[in-house]
């Protein structure tokens, strides 16, 4: 059952996920009319906040007694029902606008906080549910699927239903906060339905605790510090990825801008989500076959090369709905390559680091992703708002009245900044990632030798 189910949590978590970035930038400037320069701020702000606790989570993780589910399940089970109330106050406007600033930026970092505990002990699951590289790529290209074939439901459902809710309630800002917290319901329940079919994978109760006290489970502060200096692979993939998600944050961030100010069709924009959808679950999905037959490096710098390209060139015909669209769904096919295997040689960075350290950290190490991921969305709340400034955005023009200079700053904000950010990674994955499928499944074997020989404590 893992290995066809394994991915439904980030199925769930495509919903929440997908709705903060296509729609809360826009929710704040254009429906909550909550100032520019502020928004920017409380985003920024509340971004770098979560970037910072990112290896406070991840350690905690690796470091705290497990609970009675296991040391992974446990993180997935309680904490969606967080997200959920921290998301409906995400998308509200509650008092004046310095009070609703305070309110979403606050949101901001405890919907991510809650969110990131239960994210990352999921892709934790990985190194519980494998056993060598094929298994951890073929894993990771399941999770990557289930995430983008989200995106092909998400359009149809989630922004329907804003407008339904809107209608009915005749508030844009009330539906809004409504989709919100059906979101994160249907989040949560994914989220359980992982820990039902993990049962019996990870051990539980008495069992988890006295393997936590072994010597490569027992984990402390030194421990966690070590599998990050002594892991250079690591400190590569966090660098890789920094570039990579200020891509990737960039483009669905400012997708509502160009549909509305650039197409002028806002009805666009369900469809093209749609066909992302569908480009980067065919994407993902043969990203396992790549990687069996050449490696996981080599298909995430096809996906990170191509998607680059089709962004670049996309960029020349930002004017042409058409011809752009083209560029910006083929691009989805990379990144779905791109992303399953960038998640696999994270796994991979797993078995270096217990091999160089003796120590488990895997969830620190796996954890360690969501920290170039965050400081990509505090980024988010500099660019969007800065490159809109630059180009005289304003709440009140009307999209049939927008300049020439505000339309082509949106399609750089959407295409070229993030194409140059995924060439950018490529080159530095290319040449600075050496760590080779057959060096980890040596050190694999190696660790299960070394541990086999050396009883519990």
């Amino acid at each position: 059952m893992p290995r066809i189910f394994y991915g439904i949590h980030d199925f769930g978590f495509s919903f929440v996920g997908s709705m903060e970035n296509y729609f809360a930038m826009i929710f704040l400037t254009d429906i909550a009319k909550l100032p520019l320069a502020g928004v920017g701020i409380a985003a920024s702000v509340s971004y770098i906040i979560d970037a910072v606790m990112q290896p406070v989570y991840s350690a905690l993780i690796s470091a705290m007694k497990p609970m009675r589910w296991g040391r992974s399940r446990s993180y997935i089970l309680l904490f969606p029902p967080l997200v959920t109330l921290t998301f409906i106050t995400l998308f509200s406007k509650i008092g004046s606008p310095q009070l609703a600033l305070l309110i979403c930026g606050a949101s901001m970092v405890l919907t991510n906080a809650t969110r990131t505990l239960s994210w990352t002990s999921n892709l934790n699951l990985i190194n519980v549910l494998a056993n060598n590289s094929d298994e951890r790529a073929m894993l990771a290209s399941r999770r990557a699927t289930w995430a983008s074939a989200g995106g092909i439901f998400f359009p149809y459902t989630v922004q329907p239903m804003i407008v339904l809710f809107g209608k009915l309630t005749g508030s844009e800002i009330l539906s809004h906060s409504i989709v919100a917290g059906i979101t994160g319901v249907f989040y949560t329940i994914t989220c359980w339905f992982t820990v039902a079919f993990t049962k019996g994978y990870e051990a539980t109760g008495a069992e988890a605790i006295a393997q936590s006290k072994s010597a490569s489970q027992k984990i402390g502060f030194m421990d966690i510090v070590n599998s990050a200096i002594k892991n250079p692979y690591l400190l590569v993939l966090l660098v890789c990825d920094l570039f990579r998600n200020v891509a990737n944050i960039t483009v669905t961030s400012s997708a509502a801008y160009y549909f509305k100010y650039v197409a002028q069709n806002d009805g666009l924009m369900a469809l093209y989500i749609f066909l992302l959808g569908i480009t980067g679950t065919i994407g993902s999905y043969i990203s396992a076959w790549v990687a069996k037959r050449l490696s996981s490096k080599i298909s995430a710098l096809v996906g990170l090369f191509g998607m680059g390209t089709c962004y670049v060139f996309g960029s020349f015909f930002g004017m042409n709905v058409t011809v752009f669209m083209v560029f910006a769904v083929t691009s989805r096919l990379f990144w779905g390559m791109s992303a399953a295997n960038m998640v696999a040689l994270y796994s991979d960075c797993v078995v270096y680091s217990r091999w160089k350290t003796g120590k488990n950290t895997a969830a620190f190490v796996i954890g360690s992703q969501t920290i170039p991921l965050k400081i990509g969305l505090s980024l988010r709340g500099v660019i969007i708002p800065l490159v809109l400034a630059m180009v005289g955005f304003s709440a009140n023009i009307v999209p049939a009245d927008a300049s020439l200079a505000l339309k082509q700053g949106i399609i750089n904000m959407f295409a070229l900044i993030p194409g140059i950010g995924c060439l950018l990674t490529a080159i530095i994955l290319m040449f600075a990632f050496r760590l080779t499928r057959s060096k980890v499944d040596e050190m694999q074997k190696e660790i299960d030798e070394r541990e086999a020989a050396v009883p519990a404590v």
